[in-house]
């Protein structure tokens, strides 16, 4: 069965259908300023009001695209992407019934332009500020569409949360913070191409900071900043990048006291044999391996002492896991 993680990494709609929607919505617009419709038989939309829902529905894939800069059209493959996209070109097609061009004396081209570009400003908008507590609140139309737009928004940013932490997890495993800091955002930088200054001096800064603090574990820190790059650069090129980096910044760091204590308690043959299936079932669900046996078969052909392969199949699983899952994987075998 497919555990949560592999679930998550599915994406919630499959790209062909969303190509599929907006193909209909173009092929519907096309058709209609072609003048498929008949004048005995006119349009029940009119034309124009359709090409600017089409503009809406592009405004509002341009804002998903750009807030989710690792995948761009992710998105676009998803209930909430879909969603979102559809209410930005129903309130353009609402924008232009509403604001009627003989009115402002726009022409045709202008008016689609005008309802199709800032109908989202439009709505977003406040009649009129209500002081509730401490805070000013704006009351208009933004009251309800502006929530929907940021739950939509929300919904889409979780699903995507799991995977991407699953990702980084995997490409930064073993790489050390201080090792890294500086090589792998110039690696990154220079595999792009437009890569902007302002972006670069901001990964620094926050780098610096990163680099400042004593309360988060090297670990943490590397995983933080692959996430950082991963905003600014995307998936493939991160992992790119730490591949070219190679064995240079991947630390061996020394095994834990602690463990190494209860390692001592244990007979080393049942570490070999017990420890890897027993950590795959009490740790975190992100962390669940298909085969952990293959471990155990990988370090039992080695031509060491028994005891040595128990020190090794601890680092591995340190490395596989983390502390505090072998940490409590050896307490069940104490």
């Amino acid at each position: 069965m497919m555990d949560a993680v592999e679930q998550a990494k599915k994406p919630m709609l499959p790209p062909a259908v969303v190509a599929g929607v907006l193909a209909v919505v173009l092929v519907g617009a096309l058709a209609a300023l072609l003048g498929w419709f008949s004048p005995a038989n006119p349009a029940p939309v009119d034309p124009l009001q359709l090409l600017t829902a089409l503009v809406g529905v592009a405004v509002g894939a341009t804002e998903m695209m750009a807030r989710y800069r690792d995948r761009p059209f992710a998105p676009l493959a998803s209930w909430p992407g879909v969603i979102y996209i559809a209410v930005n070109g129903g309130a353009a097609a609402l924008a232009f019934y509403l604001v009627p061009a003989e009115k402002l004396g726009l022409s045709d081209e202008l008016h689609v332009l005008t309802a199709g570009l800032g109908a989202m400003a439009l709505f977003r908008s406040g009649l009129f500020t209500v002081r509730i507590g401490d805070e000013d609140v704006a009351v208009g139309p933004n009251l309800i569409l502006q929530i929907l737009l940021q739950a939509l928004d929300r919904a889409y940013d979780r699903a995507r949360a799991v995977p991407r932490a699953t990702r980084t997890n995997d490409i930064m495993r073993g790489l050390a913070f201080d090792d890294c800091k500086g090589a792998l955002p110039a690696i990154c930088f220079n595999l792009m191409q437009n890569v902007s200054e302002e972006e670069q001096a901001a990964l620094a800064e926050q780098i610096k900071h990163l680099d400042a603090r004593t309360d988060i574990p090297a670990e943490t820190k590397s995983l933080v900043l692959g996430l950082a790059l991963l905003n600014i650069v995307g998936e493939h090129t991160l992992d790119t990048a730490v591949k070219a980096l190679g064995n240079v910044s991947r630390s061996a760091a020394p095994l834990d006291p602690d463990l190494l204590l209860l390692l001592a308690k244990l007979d080393p043959q049942k570490v070999v044999d017990l420890l890897p299936g027993i950590c795959n079932v009490v740790c975190h669900a992100d962390l669940v391996r298909t085969s952990p046996e293959n471990l155990v078969t990988e370090i039992s052909a080695m031509p060491l002492q028994v005891e040595n392969k128990a020190a090794l199949m601890l680092v591995r699983l340190t490395q596989v896991y983390n502390k505090s899952t072998v940490a409590m994987a050896l307490r069940v075998m104490v």
